[in-house]
């Protein structure tokens, strides 16, 4: 780590590098903490081109320490310009400080396909730290945002793949890339696009219109990782509870592993796509 104190006001924060909107709150709460402590925080991660600091995450710990009145913060210097802050920046917070929420991760994504329309979704998704799969449903939101130009083959849309080469996308397989589609290495040759796409097609929008039901995606988006966050609770609580059971009764190691084998094969079926009884599944907990 190359550690440096510098002055704020060097380190470019309006840059376009950001990945998400601000929360005055986060920010208020940092600011809080570097008046008890200016060295309490982590050291933001700053790009270096040679003339100019560029932000590439710790956008809250720079407000705040503006807020908290310091002239000075320590920061750890990359070598790389705004663009390499923003691809740094695209990926941050995914599980360390501010964690990111499920709109934070569609803004970053949104971002992601302004600045680089001609990446594949795989890329992006790396890029963002998402699934392909979410790649491919905001950059369909993006294309419904833009004019229709020409539904042939001929308009065609190229992409760029982890291994570099670029392909063109044919219409005809154009809804299933954007779904991010999972077959294996990146888009296969000779792919097009029904629309032409401009980067400022899919500026980050951090507010969702509501489907018709009333809900939001990123409310949908919420209640998905709060089943994933209780469904790693669960996990972790099974393990948990047996390796107890197997550690202070001995003899009850073979009763376990029975109990254990049938929530195997329940969970077995459900990865197959064919889903348990719930009964079944409490009797095998």
């Amino acid at each position: 780590m190359n550690i440096q104190e510098i002055e704020i006001t060097r380190i470019t924060t309006d840059g376009g590098t950001e990945s998400r909107p601000l929360s005055q709150q986060v920010v208020s709460e940092y600011a809080e903490a570097y008046k008890a402590d200016p060295k309490k925080l982590p050291p933001p991660d700053v790009f270096f081109d040679g003339t100019q600091y560029w932000a590439g995450d710790g956008f809250h710990r720079l407000g705040a320490a503006k807020v908290a009145g310091l002239k000075t913060i320590q920061v750890n210097v990359h070598q790389g310009d705004r663009m390499e802050a923003l691809k740094h920046s695209l990926g941050s917070n995914t599980d360390h400080g501010y964690r990111r929420t499920p709109a934070d991760k569609r803004y970053a994504v949104r971002k992601a396909l302004a600045e680089f329309p001609e990446l594949s979704n795989r890329m992006i998704a790396d890029l963002c730290r998402v699934s392909p799969t979410f790649v491919g449903e905001v950059r369909e939101e993006c294309r419904a945002s833009t004019v229709h130009v020409d539904s042939s083959d001929s308009a065609a849309e190229k992409r760029i793949g982890q291994d570099g080469k670029v392909r063109r996308l044919p219409a005809r397989r154009q809804r299933a890339e954007e779904a991010g589609d999972q077959r294996g290495a990146d888009d296969p040759p000779g792919i097009a696009s029904e629309t032409s796409q401009t980067p400022s097609a899919c500026a980050p929008e951090p507010h969702e219109e509501a489907n018709s039901d009333g809900v939001t995606p990123e409310l949908e988006a919420e209640a998905f990782d709060a089943s994933m966050i209780t469904l790693d609770e669960a996990c972790v609580r099974v393990v948990t509870v047996a390796t107890q059971a197997m550690t202070g009764h001995p003899r009850a190691k073979s009763k376990v592993r029975t109990r254990l084998n049938r929530l195997r094969a329940e969970l077995d079926q459900l990865i197959k796509g064919s889903l348990p009884q719930v009964e079944g599944l409490k009797r095998a907990a």
